[in-house]
């Protein structure tokens, strides 16, 4: 009886290579010669283009105390290959906010060119942004640091959470304090 089995194992992994290559597929990384996987789709590398859409609100810490940060929207989109997104941030705040003796928390309108780094098998990316924040009667500017995941929820639509710092010049380049903002979304993969 085990020489049965063992006579089939080793009939079965002989054979397979041969039958795959008549069926047009590769024995090394089981896709067809056309690139496609055995349901006739081709490996996703990643999204080429998207758009996301995302809420958020934070805390600052400063001086041993911890502020509520004000409520904003931001619209990111991004162009890319695989491991390496191209974004152009666009965000707002919705509320203007005291947050200490600092004009951290005032209303303004922020870009935030940058990159991602997107592995395409997990939906983990690190972001790195330089926003360029206009204010009433100023402009500031920083390096803005993030973590995130991209979840697939349906077909090209994705479910977004992140978490930022930004360095600017308001906060003395974070020896006065940092911000830490949380934010939640969805996404879409052109």
């Amino acid at each position: 009886m085990k020489m049965t089995v063992l006579a089939l194992l080793v009939a079965a992994l002989t054979l397979t290579p041969l039958v795959a290559g008549a069926q047009g597929y590769s024995s090394s990384d089981g896709t067809t010669t056309d690139g496609t996987d055995w349901s006739g789709k081709k490996p996703d590398d990643g999204y080429r283009a998207g758009i996301a859409l995302t809420i958020g609100e934070g805390f600052y810490f400063l001086d041993g105390e911890a502020y509520r940060g004000p409520v904003s929207v931001e619209v990111v989109p991004s162009v890319g290959w695989a491991w390496f997104k191209l974004d152009l941030g666009i965000s707002t705040r919705l509320e203007s906010l005291q947050i200490a003796d600092t004009r951290a928390g005032d209303w303004n309108v922020a870009f935030r060119p940058g990159v991602r780094l997107t592995p395409p098998v997990t939906p983990l990316y690190a972001r790195m942004a330089m926003p360029l924040e206009f204010l009433a009667e100023e402009f500031n500017w920083g390096v803005m640091f993030g973590v995130g995941a991209d979840i697939p929820i349906m077909g090209p639509l994705g479910l977004v959470i992140e978490v930022d710092t930004t360095l600017n010049d308001q906060l003395a380049w974070g020896g006065d304090g940092l911000p830490l903002e949380f934010r939640g979304g969805i996404s879409f993969k052109f």
